[in-house]
C-alpha cells in the first residue's frame, strides 16, 4: 500500500511495505495546467488533499485548488478567486453529488465540479441559518451524509443542499463549552467533539 503526504516543498508518497519516502508531486516540478492552457505547478504550501470517488487526487493550497489525474498525470488548477480568502488547515470533503468542501479563511467553500464555480459560505449576523463563526475547525460528512462543523460558537449541523444551518448546538445544549475543536465519529454514530473544557459526546 503507498500513502500520500503534504509537505512545505511539495507532496510525497509513502511506500507501507517498504517503509520508503519518494517524491509524488513536487513543488518545483513543472505541469500543464489545463485551465489556463499554459505551465504552472503546484504550490509549496499545500493545506489538504482528498481522493475522490473517481480516483483523482484533489489538492488544496493557499493559491486555490488542484486536480491531480493519476490517469493523464495532468494538473489543473481552480479558483484564482481564492487567494482573496485561501484554503485553510483541514481535509478536503467531497459530497454525494460529488462537489468538494473546504475551509477557507472565511467560513467554509463548495466547489462545483460541474459548473467550476465556488460558494463561500460565511457567518452574517442578520441571518440565523448562516454558519455561526467564520472560523471553521473542521467540516465533518457522517455516515448519513450530514455536515457537521465545528466552530469557536459550537456544533453546527449544516444542511449542504440549502447551504443553511438547521441548528447550531451550544452549551444551552449540554456541551461543556462552545469552543469545538475537531469532530470525530465513532461505530455508533456518535460524535466525539473535544473543547476547552474536556471531551463532549454528542
Amino acid at each position: 500500500k503507498e500513502r500520500t503526504a503534504f509537505l512545505n516543498s511539495g507532496i510525497k508518497k509513502l511506500n507501507q511495505v517498504t517503509g520508503k519516502i519518494a517524491p509524488f508531486i513536487s513543488s518545483q516540478k513543472i505541469f500543464s495546467i489545463d485551465t489556463t492552457n499554459s505551465l504552472g505547478k503546484v504550490p509549496a504550501r499545500i493545506r489538504s488533499l482528498l481522493e475522490d470517488t473517481d480516483g483523482n487526487l484533489w489538492i488544496g493550497t493557499f493559491s486555490g485548488l488542484f486536480k491531480y489525474s493519476y490517469h493523464t498525470k495532468k494538473v489543473e488548477a481552480f479558483g484564482n478567486n481564492l487567494r482573496k480568502n485561501p484554503i485553510s488547515a483541514g481535509k478536503l470533503i467531497e459530497d454525494s453529488k460529488k462537489n468538494i468542501w473546504m475551509i477557507s479563511r472565511q467560513g467554509i467553500v463548495k466547489f462545483n465540479q460541474s459548473t467550476k464555480k465556488f460558494t463561500n459560505f460565511v457567518f452574517d449576523r442578520k441571518n440565523p441559518e448562516s454558519i455561526s463563526h467564520n472560523q471553521v475547525f473542521q467540516i465533518h460528512m457522517d455516515k448519513n451524509n450530514q455536515f457537521w462543523l465545528a466552530t469557536p460558537r459550537g456544533l453546527n449541523h449544516f444542511i449542504p443542499e440549502t447551504g443553511k444551518v438547521k441548528k447550531v448546538y451550544t452549551t444551552n445544549d449540554g456541551l461543556s463549552n462552545n469552543n469545538i475543536y475537531g469532530i470525530l465519529e465513532d461505530d455508533e454514530n456518535n460524535l466525539w467533539l473535544p473543547t476547552n473544557y474536556g471531551l463532549n459526546k454528542f
